[in-house]
Order: structure tokens, then sequence, then C-alpha cells
């Protein structure tokens, strides 16, 4: 619920004339539940096939999984060819979309890749004027609309739209409690990324940058304080913002942005920053806003391997980071790294244990603790790494027995490492094509991932 993107997707739908959207969750019971329908009015019973349009915005592979129970647990078909005329449409969109839209081809009706701002009102307008009724009409007009792509009339996805000047960032719509981010508006202050990445989706995007007005703008608006800086909305129900973006440090207005919202009588909260840009401004804007936690991502613990995968982080810089922040007052760090990445060797792995054991080190005088994620790579399409076959399973399962037998006792550190039995899946649904959606289909109706898995291999090899 905290995701920027459905929250703006159903702001953007819930604010056009004439449409009004319900938000649907898949419980862990595969029932699915809305908490825009009074169930005590009898509103319970609706299912997603009670409405004329579907809308999913995709995050994550494995999402796809749950969008055909979704479809199935609505007595409609996942399949687009066995749904019905009069069945509603089912429009997708969202990251992995925009970096891979053939999975979905056999599910979606309609494909939007790129940024939702560029076409999202005259795709609206036209589901109005054609009624919602699903027709080569309705698809001519909307195959016009930039990074609109029509499985049952097109082949070949058209290029992801980008808008090139965000006027109205993407921010929280609905605040709850029983969410990620309790409590929390988020905001984004910038899209895409002045990096080249090689595994990263975010390095076809450049760099847009939301303007300091825009910004404190929305969140004064949000709050109530619109007109009275300095002061905190009398209407408020929150007093701490999250600020979003691919890297926050590529904003260049980032400490007024930061101290604007201070002025307003919110703390802020910052999510992953760039070790070989980590200043102590920045530290200081920590510090002032009392955030105790900060995170990095090495990636790798090989400068090396580093290198190779187009990321420029150096060991010193980041140990450098380490202890500026540390400075400013900084006590829990966290770690993103991968391993399974391409030309891996057994050295890479030593060099994670290393990375880690010199943090502690330089943590230890302040009794600084250190949370380190890793998980395998996957390979996205629209990277240079697109093409890259993941090892063997054996091969995850031995580095990450290595991993936990040379991390997992060491004091103040806290280890997570991703189960393994979606590396495949994954995999599979990351540079998969129409074919692997329709098996998926088929597979998950039957309950049979593990043959899903199998039947993916041999397609892929097949190629």
């Amino acid at each position: 619920m905290s995701n920027l993107g459905f929250q703006s997707l159903f702001h953007r739908t819930a604010s056009f004339h004439g449409i009004r959207p319900s938000r649907f969750f898949m419980e862990k019971n595969e029932t699915l539940f809305s908490p825009d329908l009074d169930r005590s009015a009898g509103d319970g019973r609706y299912t997603l096939a009670d409405f004329d349009v579907i809308l999913f915005t995709v995050s994550f592979e494995l999402d796809y999984i749950q969008i055909v129970r979704m479809l199935s647990a609505s007595n409609l078909s996942p399949l687009r060819i066995e749904r019905a005329e009069k069945s509603p449409l089912v429009i997708a969109g969202g990251i992995t979309v925009t970096a891979n839209p053939l999975v979905l081809a056999p599910v979606a009706d309609v494909i939007c890749r790129g940024d939702m701002e560029v076409s999202i009102d005259s795709l609206f307008s036209a589901l109005i004027e054609h009624s919602f009724r699903k027709g080569p009409s309705l698809f001519e007009t909307l195959a016009s609309l930039q990074g609109v792509f029509i499985p049952a009339v097109s082949d070949s996805p058209p290029p992801a739209a980008q808008i090139e000047k965000i006027e109205e960032p993407a921010h929280t719509v609905i605040i709850s409690r029983q969410t990620e981010f309790s409590n929390m508006f988020l905001i984004e202050i910038g899209r895409g990324c002045r990096n080249s990445c090689t595994f990263c989706m975010v390095r076809t995007s450049p760099l847009r940058s939301v303007s300091v007005k825009a910004v404190l703008k929305t969140v004064a608006s949000a709050s109530g304080a619109e007109g009275a800086p300095g002061t905190p909305g009398t209407h408020s129900n929150f007093s701490r913002v999250g600020l979003i973006a691919p890297v926050l440090t590529d904003h260049r207005d980032l400490a007024s942005i930061v101290r604007g919202l201070n002025r307003m009588g919110m703390r802020v909260s910052f999510s992953s920053l760039r070790a070989d840009d980590f200043t102590p401004e920045t530290a200081a804007l920590l510090q002032e806003n009392g955030q105790t936690t900060v995170t990095f991502a090495p990636e790798t613990g090989s400068s090396d391997l580093r290198k190779r995968i187009g990321k420029r982080l150096t060991d010193e810089a980041l140990f450098d980071a380490v202890s500026l922040a540390q400075e400013y007052g900084v006590r829990r760090f966290r770690y993103y790294v991968m391993y399974g990445l391409p030309d891996e060797h057994e050295e890479d792995f030593d060099a994670i244990v290393n990375l880690v054991e010199k943090t502690l080190i330089i943590l230890r005088p302040s009794g600084s603790g250190l949370h380190v994620s890793i998980n395998p790579f996957i390979p996205k399409k629209k990277t240079p790494l697109e093409g890259f076959s993941i090892y063997p399973i054996d091969y995850y399962r031995k580095w990450k027995a290595f991993l936990k037998e040379r991390l997992g006792a060491k004091e103040r550190l806290s280890l997570r490492m991703e189960p393994l039995r979606h590396v495949q899946l994954q995999y599979y649904l990351s540079v998969g094509d129409e074919k692997i959606g329709g098996l998926l289909c088929r597979s998950v109706n039957e309950n049979r991932m593990q043959a899903f898995v199998k039947s993916a291999e041999r397609m892929v090899s097949d190629r």
C-alpha cells in the first residue's frame, strides 16, 4: 500500500471525472478484499469481474503470479484470448512491465510502458468515449498513445513514454498505521539516474529532478500547512516525510528541500544514499532530522567486480562514508549486496566477508550495528546483462551456505539472505517472452510452479 506507483495510479484514477476506482488486494487465503467497498452494505461480494476496467501496476516479477490468481479468483481467465468480449479490460503498467512487456502480453489487453503521466488522461478519455468496450476502434485509439502496447494488434512494443519535467511528483495519498512506512508521507524528488550500472533497470531513464517548489507545495498542501510556512498543518496527520528517488543525492537541491520541510515542522527520512557522494552536508541533514540509520549499496565485496558491473564505488569511499556518518550520530548501517553475478569467482565471496569485517572494525568504537542483505542477482531486460543465464541452483546453495557460515555469528551483525526457492522462477519471469507468460497462466491455475520452471528452462534453451 505504500508503493508510490500504486498510490499515484489510484489518485489519478479517482481524480478523473466519470471514473470511480476501488482497490483490491489478494489475502493470504487467496480471497479478494477491497477496503473501498462496504461489506455491511453487501459490497463484499464484488469481484474484479464486476468492473469495467482492471488496472495493475507491477513492481516485481513475482507479482505476475498474483495477477493470474486475482483474475482466476474473479472467474476471469488470465489468458486474454479466452476472456469474453464483454469482460473487463485488463491494463498493466509499472517498472517491470516497462522493462519487459512481453511476459504479460498473453494476459493484458493493454500494456503501458514508462511514465503514466504522459498518456493516462488520454487513455481514460478514450475509455469513456468508447464506453469501456473492447474492440478495434478503442484499440486503434489507444495504440496511438505514447508507450501504449496492444498485444492483440501489435507484436512490437513501442518505446517507453518519458515525461520531460515532473510538475506533480508522485506522493502518498492514503496514510495508514498499517503499512510499511507507518504514518509517513512519501514523495518522489526525482526519477532516473546519472549512473550506468549494467545490472539496473533505472539506467535507461534519464535523470529528472522535481523542483524544490513542487516538493514543498505538495507536502504543504497534504499537511494542511499550505500558505503557512514554519507551522505544521492543523489538519496534518503526519509529521515525517520520506524522500524517494533512485539516488537522493543526485538532486542538486536536496539540502534546500530538506530545510524547507524542516521549516514546516517536518522531520525528513532519507532512502538509500550513494556512499561515494556522501558529504558532511548530507550527514548534517541526517543528524538534524534525527535519522540514525543509513543504507548503502556496495553491491559486491570486490572493487574490481564493482567496476565490471559499472558501479564506480571503491572500498575506501564506502569506509569513509561509514566513518563520516558515525561522526554525525548514525548508529545503524545497512548494506545491500548481490551474488551470482557474471564473471564471479571464489575470491569475490572472500571479498564480501572482508568488506563486512572491515566495516565492523570501523563501527566497533561507537558500538554501531550493521545489517547486511545479500540476495541473488537476477538479470533484467533492457540492461547490458539481460543475456546472462543464471547459475545452476546448487551454485547459489553453496555460496549462501559459505556466507552464512562466515558471517552468521558475528557480533553486532545481522544477516538476511533471501530463500532460493524463487530464483529460477524470477529469472524466467524477468527475461521471458509471450510463451513464458502463457505457460505461467496455465501453471498457476494448475498449481504446478515447479513444472513451470522446468518447462521454461526448455523454452529458453531451445531459442
